[in-house]
């Protein structure tokens, strides 16, 4: 959204939080960028840490504290927030409006939830305050929620191009590399092109290609693959059906938002899921030959525009509006 906040006149400053500063992208094309702590998930095997997650936001919140209390918010009309809890409190001490843009704002709505509302699902719903909460999901699901922001820049070279059917794109960073590896080398059928961040060096190995983290390659990769295995984040696999990709998706461990886009994405027939990596799962998922391609408007601009019309109270017609223009080719 950065750059179409930019082109309609909007002076922006970027707020950066929970990791460290040389763990984000593409710093340079950020405007302003402020780094602070922000609270951090305890990523352990395959999932998160409860435990640890709960010992880090104990730790981190007197510093989160600190820097909403000394953030300086003169100047601000607005704070748009993809669920960065300095910023929102920041706006709410200061009284700048502050608008959500994010998948979990979604859950503040009737959608498809895994397992019970847990206490900790509450609290993550009630860290990020706003007074405008857009949610985005795969999904109307009746409710005034938005379509996944496509970054169409990046996907702008993964479309059209000449599909392999047996080449499969793998990306789950929290799993025990070795264990998927070991897992996929039983469907010789097929070729699978692991990316993972712990990945030092590009290694062909039968039919397992085990690639180091490069967008380039990913991208080229992700083009020409028929299918895509992965965890349940919702950006991966909202450009997967965006591209009309085959997918297999487990939520990683611990994380209900992830839980539940599995479940979201199994109703809704858009892929498949399992909970464990599980080779007879994979091999039925190889035999399938169905997939959704599902073209999502252009939210983040039309987002933007809502915003420069100043109506901020009402979210029913931006959404009505964004899923009338998405189209489905199920094949």
């Amino acid at each position: 959204m950065i750059p179409k906040l930019q082109a309609a006149g909007a002076d922006v400053t970027t707020i950066l939080s929970g990791r460290p500063a040389d763990k984000f992208k593409d710093i340079d094309a950020l405007p302003n960028p402020q780094f602070r702590q922000g609270l951090t998930i305890d990523q352990g095997d395959g999932g998160m840490s409860f435990i640890g997650t709960s010992l880090n936001i104990a730790q981190q919140t007197p510093t989160l504290v600190r820097d909403v209390m000394n953030m300086d918010m003169s100047g601000y009309d607005l704070v748009i927030t993809d669920f960065e809890p300095i910023s929102a409190w920041a706006a709410k001490r200061a009284g700048v409006p502050s608008i959500g843009v994010a998948h979990h704002f979604a859950f503040q709505h009737d959608v498809p939830k895994a397992g019970k509302y847990s206490p900790f699902m509450m609290f993550m719903n009630n860290i990020v305050p706003v007074d405008t909460p857009l949610g985005l999901h795969y999904d109307k699901f009746d409710q005034p929620i938005l379509p996944p922001i496509i970054d169409e820049t990046k996907l702008a070279n993964l479309s059209g191009g000449e599909v392999d059917p047996h080449k499969v794109l793998v990306y789950m960073d929290f799993e025990d590399q070795g264990k998927l590896a070991n897992m996929l080398r039983e469907h010789p059928s097929h070729d699978f092109y692991i990316y993972a961040t712990s990945n030092e060096a590009d290694i062909d190995d039968g039919n397992i290609h085990l690639r180091r983290r490069s967008r380039e390659g990913f991208q080229r990769d992700f083009a020409s693959s028929s299918g895509l295995i992965t965890n349940a984040g919702f950006t991966g696999t909202s450009e997967g059906l965006h591209l009309g990709k085959k997918m297999l998706v487990k939520p990683t461990m611990g994380q209900k938002e992830q839980e539940s886009n599995a479940l979201a994405l199994e109703d809704l027939g858009y892929a498949s899921t399992m909970t464990s990596l599980n080779a007879e799962k994979v091999a039925q998922w190889l035999q399938e030959d169905k997939s959704v391609k599902i073209t999502y408007p252009d939210t983040a601009q039309a987002i933007t525009d809502w915003i420069a019309e100043g109506s901020w109270d009402d979210a029913h017609a931006l959404s009505d509006e964004l899923w009338r223009t998405t189209t489905y080719d199920h094949s």
